[in-house]
């Protein structure tokens, strides 16, 4: 035979187990939240978030309004929105393969042919990161955008 007063404390402690049990997930995930890399007007909002970004792409270039880069090796160019911490254009490009980038038309050409690229925001800072495509049996120290220039 139960008890109905030690039963009814016991439901009522599992509903308090689960009430903070619930609290502590809201606030770490919360804390998982990114910031901002930089704010609207480029400035530094502390930290280095490039999220998604492959760790041997290199910074070329960065800019609000129109971006160029012209790459001296094959490789993959990542066009990153520093401002939402987001990429919104990955190419394959070869050596020589000029890559530009207009924000006010939502538009990117890789030698002159018009790329697939997010809807961009002209108040928003872009980079362009590239990644050095690896001969087979080079090491990664090659892997620079500006070997040979």
């Amino acid at each position: 035979m139960s008890h109905p007063t030690l039963t009814g404390k016991r439901s009522g402690f599992a509903a308090g187990a689960g009430v903070l049990c619930l609290t502590a997930i809201m606030l770490v995930a919360a804390g998982c939240k990114s910031e901002l890399a930089v704010g609207e007007n480029g400035e530094s909002k502390g930290g280095v978030l490039r999220a998604g970004l492959p760790p041997r792409a290199m910074i070329a270039t960065q800019g609000s309004g129109t971006l160029e880069y012209t790459p001296t090796r094959p490789g993959r160019l990542f066009l990153y929105d520093a401002t939402k911490d987001k990429i919104v254009g990955v190419y394959q490009v070869a050596a020589n393969q000029r890559f530009a980038m207009t924000a006010s038309s939502s538009r990117a050409t890789v030698m002159g042919n018009e790329v697939q690229v997010e809807k961009l925001d002209t108040n928003h800072l872009y980079q362009v990161y590239f990644e050095t495509e690896e001969a087979p049996g080079s090491s990664s120290s090659s892997a620079s955008p500006y070997n040979g220039r």
